[in-house]
């Protein structure tokens, strides 16, 4: 066996043993809203713009972790200037695509460059007050990896069916994906914590469509058969 097959195998027993470490080390539930991590609940109105809210609400957990700041950044700049980078602005767009933007241009907060719930058509000069220093991973379907991803970073970006049964229409309560849903992306959440210790387990997220909408803006997703894409 030649030295450097070995070495990376061993690598890959020292990094599995450290992932399987940090997971049995998980806390049963986990809230970034207490902590300040998580930007207020907003309305994205007629906009389709899903992608926008939660790139910038991730953005806002990533800069206070590294500079105890909070800051809400501008998901109208993602809106208006993110078009080059695949995005459609109103029409709909990927949080990938955002933050590849946010790691290019860096962001300016929300209060230099407000939300109008329309696509202004031009795009403001940048203070780059939010530069994505890091990469980002792209995670399908694991809830339990999930569930590492918030517990040790902050909150994180989900996308998932926004059609799928009962979601637009949700109240209250632990919502069940439907199973039989299609795996199609078209929705974006912001996931900002999860509770585990209950009989019913199940992550908080939220969902800029108003406080009115779900639990103050909130919905609980059951893990049972949840079908996502994180980043």
């Amino acid at each position: 066996m030649k030295p450097n097959f070995l070495t990376r195998i061993l690598f890959i027993i020292f990094v599995f043993t450290l992932i399987q470490t940090e997971l049995m080390a998980l806390p049963d539930s986990v809230d970034w809203r207490t902590y300040g991590h998580v930007p207020p609940v907003e309305n994205m109105r007629n906009c389709d713009a899903s992608w926008a809210f939660v790139t910038a609400g991730y953005l806002r957990g990533h800069a206070y972790r590294k500079t105890g700041k909070k800051v809400t950044f501008s998901s109208q700049e993602l809106i208006d200037c993110s078009k080059s980078y695949g995005n459609h602005g109103c029409k709909g767009g990927s949080v990938s695509n955002a933050l590849k933007y946010a790691k290019d241009e860096g962001l300016n907060s929300s209060e230099s460059y407000p939300y109008y719930a329309r696509e202004l058509g031009y795009c403001y000069s940048k203070d780059l007050g939010g530069r994505l220093s890091d990469g980002y991973t792209r995670l399908e379907g694991d809830v339990t990896a999930l569930k590492a991803m918030i517990a040790t970073t902050s909150p994180v970006p989900v996308t998932i069916n926004g059609d799928c049964k009962g979601f637009k229409e949700y109240s209250g309560g632990i919502y069940h994906q439907d199973s039989t849903c299609p795996k199609v992306y078209n929705f974006s959440l912001l996931a900002v914590g999860y509770v585990d210790n209950v009989e019913e387990p199940y992550f908080i997220l939220q969902n800029n469509l108003g406080t009115n909408w779900g639990i103050k803006g909130y919905i609980h997703i059951s893990f049972k058969d949840f079908s996502f894409l994180a980043f």
